[in-house]
């Protein structure tokens, strides 16, 4: 008597296969979520960086204006300086950024009339380089009230 078997199921490799298809699915898809979440921090360091530049040019811009309320000469405090911040700055994620303010004179004299600021910002741990902003501010209201 012969007994004919129907082939109903799976067999040992077609199983070890469809596994293995699927594990590749998963292993693709864990990564690029980890690479997702990576670029999304870079980019909000970038982001902060960016901002706090930019702050440091508000501080010069802030300065030079509460100078011209108060009827002082515009560069007061604004000489040449190299400012760089000696604590890090330290944000609530731990993230921590230095920032660099370089103001110097573009015209010579002591009326100078234009000055460039700087404003540079490096995060500690980062692949970011560094975020550098500059802008020239002039004495457009030519002198004190």
């Amino acid at each position: 008597m012969k007994k004919h078997f129907k082939e109903l199921g799976f067999t040992l490799v077609e199983t070890i296969l469809g596994i293995a298809i699927i594990g590749l699915a998963i292993a693709a898809a864990a990564s690029l979520t980890q690479t997702s979440l990576r670029v999304g921090r870079e980019n909000m360091r970038q982001l902060v960086a960016y901002h706090l530049a930019e702050e440091g040019l508000e501080i010069a811009r802030n300065t030079r204006d509460t100078n011209w309320l108060q009827n002082k000469p515009w560069r007061n405090s604004l000489q040449d300086v190299f400012f760089e911040s000696a604590n890090l700055i330290t944000l609530a994620g731990g993230e921590k950024f230095t920032r660099t303010i370089k103001i110097t004179s573009v015209t010579e004299g002591a009326d100078a009339s234009v000055m460039k600021v700087e404003s540079s910002v490096s995060a500690e741990k980062s692949p970011l380089k560094s975020v550098s902003l500059s802008a020239e501010f002039t004495d457009w209201k030519k002198g004190p009230l």
